[in-house]
């Protein structure tokens, strides 16, 4: 029930007592959303973005993932663990505990962090985007979109006046956050993990675009490197498969100069959806019980380059858990291929003067580096 502190990957192999609505354990509903309620209330005393980014990573998945993607006025719709080891299973049916109760207020509760003012009542924080109707200030603001479906919203303004609108800025974004008034771009410098302000006289009808593309990344988990999660935007991709054993994934012989995940995957018809590695990738915010893998193990057993294998070992880590692939492609995106090559060269030559590589190891991955510019090239 509680885990040691950054104890995830050991978690997920631990197995609670048997729940009436999933069988086993995972993340528990209640835990999300009392933790959320203490996001929205430190914010209040300090205006950190990085609040309102852990709320919407919270919200998009956990919280929007324990509802059953049904309509129905006979059957339970939430659940009370998400589990999250492998293979896992939801299951709806929780309506007489805590948990049930909580489960329930979730998802009456999606507005209440939307916006926030400032003390001084001279700005309006957009913390969430989520299609909604603020009236306050004398001014009424109208924001449309299908978010996280799509990666985009815009703001409409009723009412006249000064006053400072903050956009948060996600922390997930890696390039492509833009903004236009009334159509017309705006020249900003959008830094993730921040509020980009907007100041001017506002008059009726005045209308910000934003947008916000989503690009995949992994995240791992804090006690072991190899284990870890697929990522696009604020959301986590759930591969589906019904074995009860670890999924591997390798991405690196896919990538790119640009470093781009996207080359690993293949887009489904459906917004968020993708295919890889014979799996397919859905948001754990669909709420359907098919068997999933939140979390999978990262296996690159052998330094390749695109099509180029050199036949070197990439199973040896450093002291962080990193393997030699690891630290290279922590430095993408390369503006050109010199600049790959020359991050091949510095850290192999780390891994050989730690004795992680032998002189003959260096030499084979550099020759492979050097092979490699047709399959590298975006």
């Amino acid at each position: 029930m509680f885990q040691p502190r950054d104890d995830i990957a050991g978690s997920l192999t631990y197995q609670m007592r048997p729940q009436t609505d999933s069988g086993s354990g995972g993340g528990e509903t209640c835990s999300t959303y009392n933790l959320l309620k203490l996001t929205r209330n430190l914010f209040f005393h300090d205006p950190d973005p990085a609040y309102m980014d852990y709320y919407e990573r919270g919200l998009v998945n956990h919280i929007l993932g324990s509802r059953r993607d049904a309509d129905t006025a006979t059957e339970p719709l939430v659940t009370y663990f998400l589990p999250a080891h492998p293979g896992a299973t939801r299951g709806f049916g929780n309506l007489g505990t805590c948990c049930g109760g909580t489960g329930l207020e979730n998802h009456t509760k999606y507005q209440e962090s939307i916006y926030f003012r400032s003390a001084d009542g001279k700005a309006l924080y957009v913390n969430l985007y989520i299609a909604s109707t603020l009236r306050w200030g004398g001014f009424t603001v109208t924001q449309h979109t299908d978010f996280p479906r799509e990666q985009k919203s815009t703001l409409t303004v009723t009412g006249r006046g000064w006053l400072e609108i903050k956009l948060r800025v996600p922390g997930w974004i890696r390039k492509g956050f833009a903004v236009k008034i009334n159509g017309v771009a705006q020249d900003v410098r959008a830094v993730p993990g921040t509020y980009l302000s907007l100041k001017r006289v506002w008059s009726p009808g005045d209308r910000i675009e934003i947008s916000m593309p989503f690009s995949l990344r992994i995240e791992r988990a804090l006690d072991d490197p190899a284990v870890q999660s697929l990522c696009y935007g604020p959301l986590v991709l759930p591969a589906l498969n019904n074995s009860r054993t670890w999924r591997t994934f390798s991405f690196y012989k896919h990538l790119k100069l640009d470093g781009d995940l996207g080359a690993a995957v293949s887009p489904l018809g459906q917004p968020n959806f993708f295919s890889t590695h014979d799996h397919t990738l859905r948001p754990l915010y669909i709420g359907i019980n098919d068997a999933h893998h939140i979390y999978f193990k990262r296996v690159e057993p052998t330094v390749v380059f695109g099509s180029v294998d050199s036949g070197v070992s990439n199973e040896t880590v450093d002291d962080e858990g990193f393997s030699f692939l690891d630290r290279v492609w922590q430095a993408a995106p390369f503006t050109n291929y010199g600049r790959f090559v020359h991050q091949v060269r510095k850290v192999s030559g780390e891994w050989q003067a730690r004795g992680r590589f032998t002189r003959h190891d260096r030499e084979a991955v550099i020759i492979a580096a050097e092979r490699a510019e047709d399959d590298l090239r975006p």
